[in-house]
């Protein structure tokens, strides 16, 4: 039995990861969501890595995976180094934009997850959907919890709407993961190759993720949800009639379901949710347009959004709201890596994969569990043009596609036998750096740890605690921007002016097309009465925002030469709230500190 629990525990370890990303975050830093979820998503990677080089040195032999596809991977992973050397700031594109990590390290371990997780047999794939269906069981119900005023964690929304936001901290990504992983629960309890118990699980879980997707408020989840059942549904009804029943009974549902029938209203808010990104869509078009082969950087969007972005946009929108995500991953990879970035990607997760699972269309649609495995990998890629790809999204994408490309029979294994002293020895040396590359995994996560702790130290008013703790953070995070910006306003609202300068150029330096960092200094430097440098300020202010009127009118204030307000705010202008999909904040403390106080 003991043997039995470790080969089924080997089998779903690469849902590990996700699972343990999807489930934890940490009330006691500066970012309680995203940050602990990508180092989560890392570490555990790296954690599987050992193990795997251990095993070979135990056993001396390893598989190794070939094909197509894992090469397809090995070229995505090539075209993300290559936008990170021709961008600027290697270091922030490695880490990717704080609080989202959208970066480099994020996305080469997830290609290792989906490589993992895309072994040809049958297994593995039912161990980890077991796995990310059970799961979907505390997420859920999580959810429900919050939905009927049962929290008992206390939260302050950031955006409005429902806080019903589960472990994600957003409503958006909350549904989402609920609507993609509610897809494999109805898989796995159609499953006959399943136990009564386990099928028993799948039906419950469905029940949890459609009412924890609807008591969000957010449509994605409910989207992928009613595409995916339409699917299986008629899989159902008719097994073996594949392509006409398919295509004339879904177009049959899904049209009457969303024009006419209780789920219309599913239509017109997700038009609605479309009309919204459409101008994000445009910025980011016009970004790439610069730097269409390489792109500007990874994770790098919301720095040239606000002089991107149209300026009758600029207009209504004016400085409600800063943006730092395409909300379409296609186009957010675009301006961060441009073409060759693209083309990688939609090689290894959706062309290659699409064209396996084309190929054994019958054997998928033979398989209730298989096709709901590809079903949800269709729902990430729904939601993904349309939303973020932060951590737990973005390694449950992953790891779908690792299983749809096993599903496809694009993954081969061959066998590797590890003898003598020089193979061992460079298994072990490759063990060894992977356990050497947890301590900076860690850093993201321990700077937020310090931040939080100079978060504590401003709400008791101890200025010499609040200044070592930000210096801890800015050592171990040097990228990071935040803790000095959280500082910098902080001691701008205790008069301390010339102190307050200081944090903010050093925020402006880890971020230099930061809008709300330039107006910050400017506007010190103004109350300072340091106005040759403050009109250097606000001509780099004019540089990454060119169209708000709100910004404009503040420069030509400014060189009109009109009186000082006094502070370091200009009356009835404010610098962007914060980036859409921020979600939750524990206990009144804001997890990244809007650019202005």
């Amino acid at each position: 039995m003991g043997g039995q629990w470790s080969t089924q525990l080997r089998r779903a370890a690469p849902a590990l990861p996700v699972a343990v990303a999807v489930l934890v975050f940490w009330r006691a830093s500066i970012d309680v969501f995203n940050t602990t979820k990508a180092t989560a998503v890392v570490v555990g990677v790296l954690l599987l890595l050992i193990g795997g080089c251990l095993g070979a040195v135990a056993t001396g032999r390893t598989t190794m995976p070939t094909g197509r596809w894992v090469a397809a991977g090995a070229g995505f992973v090539a075209a993300l180094s290559l936008a990170v050397v021709t961008g600027a700031d290697v270091t922030r594109q490695l880490v990717g934009a704080p609080g989202r990590h959208g970066g480099w390290v994020l996305y080469v371990a997830c290609v290792i997850l989906a490589v993992i997780a895309g072994r040809p047999d049958r297994d593995t794939r039912r161990g980890i959907v077991l796995v990310l269906v059970a799961t979907a069981v505390p997420v859920a119900t999580y959810a429900l919890l919050q939905s009927v005023d049962a929290d008992p964690l206390p939260w302050t929304t950031v955006e409005g709407g429902a806080p019903v936001f589960s472990t994600f901290g957003n409503v958006d990504f909350a549904s989402a993961w609920l609507g993609i992983v509610g897809v494999l629960a109805a898989g796995m309890a159609l499953s006959s190759s399943r136990s009564a118990g386990l099928r028993r699980l799948g039906a419950a879980a469905v029940v949890l993720c459609v009412v924890g997707a609807f008591a969000t408020g957010s449509l994605q989840g409910p989207v992928v949800l009613l595409l995916g059942a339409s699917v299986l549904g008629l899989r159902t009804w008719h097994p073996d009639r594949r392509t006409g029943i398919l295509a004339i009974g879904l177009a049959t549902v899904v049209g009457v379901g969303l024009l006419a029938g209780p789920a219309s209203a599913v239509l017109d808010g997700a038009m609605r949710s479309v009309e919204t990104r459409v101008p994000k869509w445009q910025a980011a078009l016009d970004i790439a347009a610069d730097a269409p082969i390489t792109g500007r950087g990874l994770d790098t969007y919301g720095d040239w959004f606000f002089a991107a972005r149209a300026p009758e946009v600029a207009e209504e929108e004016g400085l409600r709201r800063s943006v730092d995500n395409a909300h379409n991953l296609p186009l957010h990879l675009l301006t961060g890596g441009g073409v060759v970035l693209v083309v990688a990607w939609l090689a290894f997760v959706v062309v290659l994969p699409a064209t396996g699972v084309a190929r054994r269309r019958t054997d998928v649609w033979a398989d209730p569990e298989d096709l709901a495995v590809v079903l949800a990998w269709g729902g990430y890629l729904v939601q993904a043009m349309v939303s973020i790809d932060v951590p737990p999204l973005a390694a449950t994408g992953f790891l779908l596609t690792g299983l749809v490309a096993g599903i496809g029979g694009l993954v081969g294994e061959r066998e590797v036998t590890v003898a003598g002293p020089r193979p061992v020895g460079a298994v072990g040396v490759a063990a060894v750096l992977l356990v050497v590359a947890v301590v900076p995994a860690l850093r993201p996560w321990r700077a937020d740890l310090v931040g939080w702790d100079a978060a504590v130290a401003r709400a008791a008013v101890e200025i010499p605690l609040a200044e070592a703790a930000v210096a801890r953070a800015s050592t171990i995070a040097p990228w990071d921007d935040r803790p000095h910006a959280a500082q910098g306003g902080w001691l701008t609202g205790l008069g301390l002016l010339e102190e307050a300068l200081d944090h903010q150029q050093e925020a402006l330096a880890r971020a230099p097309r930061d809008l709300g960092h330039a107006l910050n200094v400017a506007r010190l430097l103004e109350a300072l009465d340091r106005r040759d440098e403050a009109a250097e300020a606000y001509a780099l202010v004019l540089e990454i925002d060119p169209h708000t009127p709100a910004v404009r009118d503040e420069v030509a204030d400014f060189r009109a030469e009109r009186p000082s307000s006094g502070g370091a705010s200009a009356p009835g202008v404010s610098a962007p709230s914060r980036p859409e999909g921020a979600g939750a904040t524990t206990g009144g403390t804001s997890i990244g500190p809007p650019p202005d106080r």
